[in-house]
């Protein structure tokens, strides 16, 4: 397994969390100055960088102990297609961590569970309608023997032949066609 961030999330270099995109009304006025200067029509400019949707990189666990897996059900969020979505636990990679780091730090905030994290399994890019991710996921072997939701409404452990019966967010589907093969 590689430690280089780069070589499992292959993410294209004009993502970047330390570089959040430009204002619109900033864009704006470059935009005015530009016509200003140049005496152009700029009304048919487009510019994709105001209309592109946040991009997060994200990481999940895939624990595995007894047999079973562990799903997590989300609370209430602010888009209707990811409310009470079951998903394995994770969250965001913040500047400076590992993939690995992430996933240790987001189950010990969300969880008070301490993982193993073992091999990556697979890296899955998904649009929603809001926004778009890419999700890392990396199979885990628990630490702590007990774990209390924080930000989940509900968990369960499941053997892979039953992970299908549970409504999955969209982008842990291709987790889920991986794990039942």
């Amino acid at each position: 397994m590689t430690d280089n961030y780069d070589d499992i999330i292959n993410l294209p270099h004009h993502v970047s969390a330390n570089h959040p995109p430009m204002p619109m009304h900033d864009r704006a006025a470059q935009f005015g100055s530009f016509q200003a200067l140049t005496g152009r029509d700029t009304s048919a400019i487009s510019d994709p960088a105001m209309t592109e949707k946040p991009h997060y990189n994200v990481v999940a666990a895939v624990v595995f102990k007894d047999g079973k897996f562990l799903c997590t059900r989300k609370g209430q969020t602010r888009y209707p297609y990811t409310t009470l979505k079951w998903e394995f636990p994770g969250g965001k990679i913040e500047a400076g961590e590992t993939p690995q780091q992430a996933l240790q730090r987001e189950l010990l905030e969300e969880m008070d569970y301490q993982v193993k994290v073992g091999r990556h399994l697979i890296t899955v890019n998904h649009e929603y309608p809001d926004f778009s991710i890419t999700l890392a996921t990396y199979l885990c072997a628990p630490i702590s023997p007990d774990f209390k939701l924080k930000e989940h409404s509900g968990c369960c452990w499941l053997p892979k032949e039953d992970l299908n019966t549970l409504d999955w967010a969209a982008a842990d589907a291709g987790i889920i066609r991986l794990l039942m093969q």
